[in-house]
Formats: structure tokens, sequence, C-alpha cells
């Protein structure tokens, strides 16, 4: 039966993920457009009948076997999702007459190439840069701007639109995302949550709630309070010997809570300029509420980026709702405990969407100012997201749910509710920023006593920065 479960669900994210091919064309296109020397284009994907004679297309990885994992793989590897994206290359190598290059980065979050695009230099196509230092590149004015792309259909939906929306200011935007990345939705933060304490409580899993608007922070609480329990006997709830409601760390649960208010550190105007909106009462008044339920007997926030004892009880499944990066989950194989998978609660049924905190570590790609032929570099770009939604995002989905989790189509269903709701806040991922840090230093706390105050003395250099940004944005 569970085999049975597991093949319908891989069968409906087929379904989910090909209805945007179906609909979707380039913006513009018709079924009989041509390119710019008449060539007809390929039926339905908007993509030129053109081969590049073996062309070598140069994608700069990190020096990081796991973010290396969009681009580069080997071909014996057993891993699933390597294998498709193996495929995806070659698929796309193929139908172009070009070679996907991966060219490894001197350090892990390819910042140290910045020097080499500044002489000058043609040496990638693509580059693969930490998250949050994509700002190195593009302050510099070192990128080009996705919209000049030609066949980079930028409103499909196997392009992340929320990074589109939120990145773009007067009209250019220098960093991208979307299916052509797995690893990017497996830096989305997801709840993780016990299906075995939830029966022991008679506690109804929460996906109507999500898929109703009405999974809150409130009932999210709740479950946490009602399932935290001493096991121990010594009336103490703690996380060495006891059950958790709720375990978080800095990086997580303060910017989920953040999030889910709605809230975002940067936002764009009516005008289309970056404004700061990071300091509001509705994100005080929700991780106010965040932080004094963490503090409640039962509940665990550990303001460090990791934590070894809260691992070994997650893994011994004594944790009942954790958030975690999608990519976490491998680490949880060998767990003897059924997990389920839903978003991190809206702070109230008010708030309009979900919100999927977004690892900084994840890939975000840049194409250089030195690329010779944008037409080309757009074709492959355009070829490889549109092949990673059909072969790498439902294999990487079904390995997700196929690790420990009894009723898959309903996990499945949350994965994409996820990937959708990521949030690339440009506040947080502008490193260049400093008010991407701030929710972590309140974490040190525990408390929003210093959350105006924190913001108040970055606020004259982050309008600085902003300036400088708008500048290079409206550059000719």
């Amino acid at each position: 039966m569970k085999k049975h479960i597991k093949i319908l669900a891989f069968a409906l994210v087929l379904v989910m993920l090909m209805l945007p091919l179906l609909s979707c064309k380039k913006k513009g296109g018709t079924d009989s457009d041509t390119t710019k020397d008449g060539a007809a284009t390929v039926e339905d994907d908007g993509l030129p009948d053109v081969t590049y004679d073996n062309y070598k297309f140069r994608v700069l990885v990190r020096k990081s076997a796991v973010h290396q994992a969009d681009f580069k793989v080997s071909s014996s590897s057993e891993n699933l999702v390597d294998q498709a994206v193996y495929n995806r290359n070659r698929n796309v190598q193929e139908r172009f007459q070009v070679e996907i290059e991966p060219i490894e980065s001197s350090d892990a979050n390819s910042l140290a190439e910045v020097s080499i695009v500044q002489a000058g230099e043609d040496a990638y196509d693509l580059i693969c840069v930490f998250g949050r230092y994509f700002g190195s590149y593009s302050l510099s004015g070192l990128c080009v701007n996705w919209y000049d792309l030609p066949y980079v259909n930028m409103e499909a939906n196997w392009w992340h639109q929320g990074i589109r929306e939120t990145f773009t200011f007067a009209n250019k935007v220098f960093a991208m995302t979307g299916d052509i990345s797995h690893m990017s939705t497996a830096s989305a933060y997801a709840l993780i949550f016990s299906k075995d304490i939830f029966d022991e409580n008679n506690i109804a899993y929460p996906y109507d709630d999500v898929r109703n608007g009405t999974w809150t922070f409130e009932k999210f609480a709740q479950i946490a309070r009602t399932c935290a329990k001493d096991l121990t006997g010594d009336g103490n709830i703690e996380l060495s010997g006891d059950q958790m409601g709720y375990a978080t760390l800095g990086w997580g649960g303060p910017y989920d809570a953040f999030f889910s208010t709605g809230s975002r550190m940067v936002s764009t105007s009516a005008v289309g300029d970056p404004i700061i909106t990071y300091a509001n009462e509705k994100a005080y008044d929700g991780l106010t509420k965040f932080f004094n339920f963490a503090k409640e007997s039962g509940q665990w926030l550990d303001p460090n980026d990791a934590n070894t004892e809260l691992e070994a009880a997650v893994i011994a499944g004594k944790v009942t709702m954790m958030d975690r990066p999608l990519q976490k989950i491998e680490s949880y194989r060998a767990v003897k405990w059924n997990y389920g998978i839903v978003p991190f609660p809206k702070m109230d049924e008010s708030v309009e969407s979900y919100a999927a905190n977004t690892a900084g570590s994840n890939n975000l790609l840049l194409v250089p100012i030195t690329s010779k032929d944008l037409e080309r570099s757009s074709v492959i770009i355009e070829a490889l997201c549109q092949e990673g939604s059909k072969v790498v995002i439902p294999v990487y989905y079904d390995n997700i749910i196929s690790l420990r989790t009894s009723q898959t189509v309903d996990d499945l269903e949350m994965l994409g509710i996820i990937s959708k709701a990521r949030v690339y806040d440009y506040g947080y991922y502008d490193q260049k920023l400093p008010i991407g840090g701030l929710l972590f230093k309140l974490a040190q706390t525990g408390s929003t006593a210093t959350f105006y105050s924190e913001y108040n003395n970055v606020q004259g250099q982050a309008d600085k920065i902003l300036k400088e940004i708008m500048a290079v944005h409206t550059a000719s």
C-alpha cells in the first residue's frame, strides 16, 4: 500500500509541475516565433532550434560539495537526485550541442573570482554564489540584468517569482533562482512534525488548516504546549531526556516568525525603489509573541547556528515540531519515527499567505557582464531551468517524502506550497545591508527589548547602501 501511495505522489507532482509547461510561453511569444536570424523556434517551450558546435557553457560552482550539486554531479552517482541533474544536463547538451562545464571556485562562496570578472576576463557564462554575498558582484556592476536575457522567460513558473519581484528595482534584477537550482528549494525552511507524537496525543495533522489558510501561530503553539512532556518525572521539561514541543535555532525561528507576520526587511515602493520596512509594529508584536512562547517550559530556542544536543533529541524522536531547511531532512534517514512537513504557520489569519524563510547559504545565480553571447547564454539557462522543473524537482520532492513519512500525498502537496512560499528578502540577502543579521542578534537574548534600538544603530548605514544599490540599478 505504501508503495502505491508513493507512486501516486510521484505522479501527482509530475502533473502539478507539468501544468506550467503546458500553459506558459515566452512573454509575447507564439508557437511560430522565430529567432533574430529567422530560425524557427521549437513548439511550446519558446526556445530556438539551434545548436552551438559543442560550446563549453562554463558554470562557476562553489567549493562546496553540497552546493555544487545543482550542476556538478557524477554520472556514476547512485543518488537519485544526482542522476536527475545529470539527465537534465545531458538533455540540454544533446539538444543544443553544448557541454555543461562546472568550474570549481577557489572558495566556498565564489567570491575569489570577483576580481576575474572585474578584470574583464570572459571566464564564465553563469556564476553560482553564496546567496547572501551576491552583492559583492552586483554592487560592483558586474552582473547582467536578467531582463536583458532574450530567451529567459522571467514570468514563467519555473523561475521563482518571489525573488524576481523582490529583487527587481528600476526594471533590473541581477540575481535569480528557480527550478534550475534544486538546492534553492532545499534551502527553504519547513516545519517538520512527528506524526507519532501527534497520534499519541490524538491531534489531527495540520494539512487541512494549511489548505484552509487557518494554520496559525496560536494553533501551532497550543499543539507544542500539549505535546511537551516531563518524561523523567523531575518536574522540569528539558531537552535532555524529556519531550519538547518545539525547538529551533537562531537563524531559524526568529526569521520564520518575522516573515510569518507578512513583514519584510526591504520592500519595493510604489515607484519601484527599495525601502526599509524592517522596524514595524506588526513585526515587533509577532516577534514578542514568538520569543515569549520560546521561553516557556517545553520549548527550546538555541541562539546559535547548530546544537549537537538538539540534533540528538530530534534524531531520537523527542521533539514534536522543529523548523529546518528541507536539505536537513537528508540527515534524518535513519530515524525510526514518522514525520510530516508543513509550512511555518501564519502569525494570524489576517496574513495573506505562508512564508518560508530561505537560508542565505543557498545558490543564487548571476550572469557576468563578461559573457559575450547573451542570446546563447539565455537559451542554455532557460533550457536548464525548464528541464529542471520536469526532470529534477519531481525527483527531489519524492526523495524528501520517501525518507520517513506515511502520508506522502499530503506532504508532497505541502512541499509545493513551501517552495512557492520561499522568501527572498533583499534586506536579508544582500549581506552588505546591515539589517539581515538583526534577528539573529535578538535570538541571543530571546527578547525584542532591543528590536528598535538595534535598527536605529544601523539605519544610517543601511540608507546609504540602499542609495548605492539604486545607483547600480539606474545606471545606463
